[in-house]
């Protein structure tokens, strides 16, 4: 019993050196969550299968020595599953709000609380697995610069919404176009304006983007919203075009 803490004491400071290797801190944490979790299943179903077998062993005459072994493991394993879930649940962004309160909710109901706690370790597992070969393969293309196409892309959002600099409108696209190659843009309009009026105040700004690029051409206009194309300046609907 006491090799068994001590091991898991150890996991806890130290979790699998395998996962030192991601490519990615928040990575990196969110394996080390899962894994913990992991270590807690099969050390909490050893521990009670040693402590029951220990009682026909100490009982009756050595009942602290049984006690405190009981007091012991408890201690370590909710070191090991709080450390665990923890860091899956300040770094996995795939577990959501959802399965956060259910996870918070269900914690305390017998059974129950086991289910949802192999769908975290499940969801986080193939998180990580799935960002770290994403991220991998996006370092070994990088140099192909597969999405560098030969003009800027330029990215209007919709109403009730503006550009902001730390919190991005079109998540994760942006960075990952950027990542190979391509010249991202925004419109940086207003949130709530009327269509003629975005019309007029974004092209300027863009304009001087391209001048800076060195582009003498515009962008062509993709969208999958046609009813609003009329309502548009007809000099900024010919500036858009080529």
């Amino acid at each position: 019993m006491a090799v068994l803490l001590a091991g898991l004491l150890f996991l806890i400071m130290r979790p699998s050196i395998s996962n030192r290797r991601l490519p990615k801190k928040q990575l990196r944490i969110c394996a080390d969550g899962c894994e913990l979790l992991i270590c807690f299943l099969i050390s909490t179903t050893a521990s009670v299968i040693g402590l029951i077998c220990m009682i026909t062993v100490l009982f009756p005459g050595n009942r602290l020595l049984w006690i405190l072994d009981l007091v012991c493991v408890i201690i370590v394993e909710a070191a090991t599953f709080w450390c665990g879930i923890l860091r899956i649940y300040l770094t996995s962004l795939q577990i959501g709000m959802k399965w956060r309160v259910i996870g918070i909710a269900c914690g305390w109901i017998p059974v129950v609380n086991l289910f949802v706690l192999f769908r975290l370790i499940r969801i986080a597992s193939e998180e990580w697995k799935f960002e770290s070969r994403k991220l991998i393969h996006a370092q070994e293309h990088k140099e192909e610069q597969l999405c560098r196409t030969r003009y800027p892309i330029l990215m209007v959002h919709g109403v009730f919404f503006r550009d902001f600099k730390y919190f991005n409108y079109w998540g994760r696209i942006p960075k990952e176009l950027e990542t190979h190659g391509a010249k991202i843009f925004y419109g940086n309009h207003q949130s709530a304006a009327a269509v003629a009026d975005s019309g007029q105040s974004w092209p300027a700004g863009f304009r001087r983007s391209l001048q800076r690029l060195a582009v003498k051409r515009s962008i062509s206009l993709h969208t999958r919203r046609e009813d609003w194309i009329p309502d548009m300046p007809s000099a900024a609907l010919a500036w858009m075009h080529m």
